[in-house]
């Protein structure tokens, strides 16, 4: 019996360390530097058909939970230039630059089960200077049944760097007043560190 605990102690433990590399290595492509939040829980990614996402933290007293999904744009901007370079008549490629606001609406449509309310869009002055970003927008949305796993209101904070790559930021709870009380100390935990 103790063999099979020690076992499966160790299977998780790999398991853990995987996706640990595997979040630093995106973070290390999309040019990103997260700083975890204080005391909180590390959580282990849920997959579901709506929106996968590679780190996530819990609140450790509070129904809070913060989730990040990293896409960075090298493996993109790459095949990108291979198409226009070998591209035919009648080939439309469209530059992974542009798709950041049409990515965003698919992505709310995804965790929200199909409602596209009205997102916010971050002044260009205060994302650079926040984020170091160029473009960022949020909204809150219900989650849809499939991605909330308990939560019932996802606040959606997305920022994007040109030719570097987008981050999303998935706070999930099911009070939006805890918003005002949590926000300010993770907000800006996320940021992109290229020029």
């Amino acid at each position: 019996m103790k063999i099979v605990f020690i076992f499966f102690f160790l299977f998780i433990c790999c398991c853990t360390a995987s996706a640990q590399t595997a979040f630093d290595s995106l973070l290390e492509r999309a040019h990103l530097k997260f700083e975890v939040p204080e005391n909180y829980t590390v959580v282990e990614p849920q997959f579901n058909r709506q929106m996968n996402w590679e780190a996530s933290y819990r609140h450790p007293e509070k129904k809070f939970e913060i989730r990040i999904a990293l896409r960075p744009m090298d493996v993109a901007l790459a095949e990108y230039e291979h198409n226009m370079k070998t591209k035919e008549e009648g080939d439309i490629f469209i530059d992974p630059n542009k798709w950041y606001e049409s990515t965003l609406q698919a992505t709310i449509l995804n965790i929200s089960g199909g409602e596209l309310p009205d997102y916010a869009v971050f002044g260009s002055e205060a994302v650079k200077q926040e984020f170091n970003a160029d473009w960022g927008a949020t909204v809150m949305v219900p989650t849809g049944e499939e991605f909330s796993f308990g939560y019932t209101y996802c606040l959606l904070v997305t920022i994007n760097k040109n030719n570097i790559g987008d981050a999303y930021v998935f706070y999930m709870l099911d009070d939006p007043e805890m918003v005002g009380q949590e926000l300010d100390a993770v907000f800006h935990l996320l940021y992109f560190t290229e020029e």
